[in-house]
């Protein structure tokens, strides 16, 4: 049986991975050290956990609690379990939280990738390092769509911090001949997000009864459904072709945040949008202007072919929100 480690096994992406994999007949190693990034939604993180327990990872081959930065622990889970693929979907995925802790966040996403860069390089097997950086990388997307040889010019420590781990595991291969693939996500959204990105917010001010905040009409995402994200990352490391490569994984397709809250309000009829308004989503973080990804690289080599659009994937987390919270 093929083997593979996921850390974040227990995180928002990592439970549907985790799912993919088991689905495929994988064994899977799961490693979490169970933090929630906005520990204000603690509610959600704990409702959240229990439904993915029952729904996603109830039948997770192994299971380690502990934080990924641990080095020496992770190198004894590494060489116990001796995985064929090693997938680090883990650290802060919040940009307001990478920006009002930065140190922190060069910790958990920087220091825990080149932790297990070091682990792997030292391995006798090879193992398949899978890394999850993001979009915020490229900055300013520029006017076409961004593909993967766009300029990087990140405008917040989020986006720095993915690029520097991404520059450290393409400079270990050079060196040492280490097996990677990167993939770059943009604007994941779906059932069980605890982080309350700008889609969880807008579902759950609509949910109860609240406007939904628009401060710009025109600011453009490449919303990506969650099943869709977890599927790239699937293809990316278990595809021949994927080898030592970087992919775009996402919709492929840039919506505007209006559009996002006129699909929401069409399940909440009653819930008014206020355009031009300031928003609490990520207050005070400078955001780079945004767009659409260029997937054109990930649908030639690994056959990705995102299945939801923005009104699907809308359809579908508003069902399961209902099915969680009821009406």
């Amino acid at each position: 049986m093929s083997k593979v480690m996921i850390i974040g096994s227990h995180g928002f992406i990592g439970g549907y991975v985790t799912k993919l994999f088991k689905n495929h007949g994988w064994m899977v190693i799961g490693v979490d050290d169970l933090k929630m990034c906005k520990s204000e939604q603690y509610r959600l993180y704990f409702k959240h956990l229990d439904v993915r327990q029952k729904t996603q990872i109830s039948d997770i081959n192994f299971f380690y609690h502990i934080n990924g930065r641990n080095r020496f622990e992770m190198k004894r889970i590494i060489q116990k379990h001796t995985p064929d693929i090693i997938i680090n979907l883990a650290g802060t995925s919040v940009a307001e939280a990478c920006k009002n802790n930065t140190e922190n966040a060069v910790e958990e996403i920087y220091q825990l990738n080149a932790n297990l860069l070091e682990i792997i390089k030292d391995e006798k097997k090879s193992m398949r390092y899978v890394f999850s950086s993001s979009s915020m990388i490229y900055g300013d997307f520029p006017a076409q769509a961004c593909d993967e040889e766009s300029p990087k010019n990140p405008k917040d420590p989020y986006g720095a911090i993915k690029l520097g781990a991404e520059f450290l595991i393409q400079a270990l291969h050079c060196q040492f001949g280490l097996t990677y693939v990167i993939v770059r996500p943009s604007a994941v959204y779906g059932p069980l997000d605890s982080n309350m990105r700008v889609t969880g917010i807008f579902l759950l001010k609509a949910h109860l009864g609240e406007p939904l905040l628009v401060n710009n009409p025109k600011e453009i995402l490449d919303f990506s459904y969650v099943q869709d994200t977890a599927c790239g990352i699937f293809l990316a490391a278990t595809h021949d072709k994927a080898v030592n490569q970087i992919f775009n994984i996402s919709r492929g397709e840039g919506r505007s945040v209006l559009e996002l809250a006129q699909q929401i309000k069409q399940y909440y009829p009653k819930t008014e949008i206020i355009i031009n308004s300031t928003t609490e989503c990520m207050k005070g973080l400078i955001r780079p202007i945004r767009g659409s990804l260029n997937i054109d690289k990930a649908r030639l080599l690994l056959g990705y072919n995102p299945k939801y659009s923005l009104e699907e994937g809308i359809s579908l987390y508003v069902n399961e929100w209902k099915k969680n919270y009821g009406n």
